[in-house]
């Protein structure tokens, strides 16, 4: 940490974390803040994220698809090998049957999407509803986490409203996938997602 005098402005701290790095400034009296706190530059914001939702039980742990859990998620490492008998104990414990989206929901879930950032206020650049999953490449002033669960939990409530949602079990898996996009290449790329 290093800590500086600029012109016209009070001390700043200089953070030591990879880049980008991240600057706070402080008065006399202030003891440096939290990490949670430091006002990062324009460039350390993402313009984006890729946020990427399963349908309930399309996706077992042992699948012949590669998957992660609570021992196999580290970056770059090999995910679960597939495995029948890891796959009939997911399966086995299945609240509902694997739900698989129709077109007239897949339309529902996409006519959703558009609807809730178009309130918010969040820039849509592209949406993939498939079968079993759902791609949404999305700039939102929200942290990740709150724009899936917003898109999640209209997907469900126009579904519901539409008469093709009549469980009262959540058609999606927990959580999802939220990939950060640091640059406006991989949005310019999203178009094989349409």
């Amino acid at each position: 940490m290093t800590l500086s005098l600029e012109r016209g402005r009070g001390p700043t701290v200089r953070v030591g974390v990879s880049e980008p790095r991240a600057v706070a400034t402080l008065s006399s009296t202030q003891l440096p803040m939290k990490r949670d706190y430091i006002d990062f530059q324009d460039r350390s914001s993402p313009v984006g994220y890729l946020i990427t939702f399963r349908c309930y039980g399309t996706w077992l742990h042992g699948d012949e698809h590669s998957s992660v859990d609570r021992r196999h998620r580290v970056y770059g490492t090999p995910g679960l090998q597939p495995s029948e008998l890891r796959r009939k104990h997911d399966r086995d414990l299945l609240k509902q049957p694997p739900v698989r989206l129709n077109s007239r929901q897949r339309e529902v879930v996409k006519g959703a999407i558009h609807e809730t950032c178009t309130i918010r206020g969040w820039q849509l650049w592209s949406v993939n509803i498939r079968t079993n999953h759902v791609h949404v490449v999305v700039s939102a002033n929200k942290k990740p986490e709150a724009v899936l669960s917003a898109l999640k939990a209209n997907a469900t409530r126009a579904m519901r409203e539409a008469g093709l949602w009549t469980s009262d079990l959540r058609p999606w898996e927990f959580r999802g996938s939220k990939n950060y996009l640091w640059s406006e290449k991989p949005i310019g790329g999203c178009d094989r997602l349409r």
